[in-house]
């Protein structure tokens, strides 16, 4: 019994550590990891999807643990512009090679700021009245170094027709 005590106390500090990394990751990356998610695209093509008022959970995954805290963004997904947590545009970040079968989406994503660049590769799949994905995310300071690797799990789901 003491030696599952031993593992259990390991596993939790080891996670206590790994929870502390990613709060010190997310404080220094989130605000660049939302930019990426503020490009608009108006490239697309139309992939078969009902259009409306989405609401988006993303959970980062970061060294083989997701983030214990989700976040939300609601968006009018439509054929002109069907990538979830596109909120605004982003002078520094371009969508592309953009490519749709029936209700599967995928594009790649590249930023760049004097902090460096952000390159991401993602896709959604959209079933009934929702849609389910990934995207790859590497960061790299202003020399190329490469900082940090992650990965956004993304979930959507229809609300309704869009607000405005």
């Amino acid at each position: 019994m003491g030696e599952l005590k031993q593992v259990l106390f390991a596993s939790a500090n080891k996670y206590a550590i790994l929870e502390n990394d990613l709060l010190k990751y997310q404080s220094k990356y989130l605000l660049t990891s939302l930019a990426l998610l503020t490009v608009v695209s108006s490239n697309t093509q139309a992939v078969e999807f009902e259009a409306g008022e989405w609401e988006t959970e993303v959970r980062i995954e970061f060294n083989g643990a997701i983030f214990p805290v989700p976040f939300f963004t609601e968006k009018c997904l439509s054929p002109e512009d069907p990538i979830p947590n596109t909120t605004a545009n982003n002078s520094n970040c371009n969508i592309s090679d953009v490519k749709d079968s029936d209700n599967k989406l995928d594009w790649t994503l590249h930023c760049d700021d004097e902090k460096g660049t952000l390159h991401g590769v993602g896709g959604i799949t959209f079933e009934n009245e929702g849609f389910t994905g990934v995207m790859e995310m590497e960061i790299r300071d202003d020399e190329g170094e490469l900082e940090n690797k992650h990965r956004y799990h993304m979930s959507g789901v229809r609300r309704g027709p869009c607000k405005e």
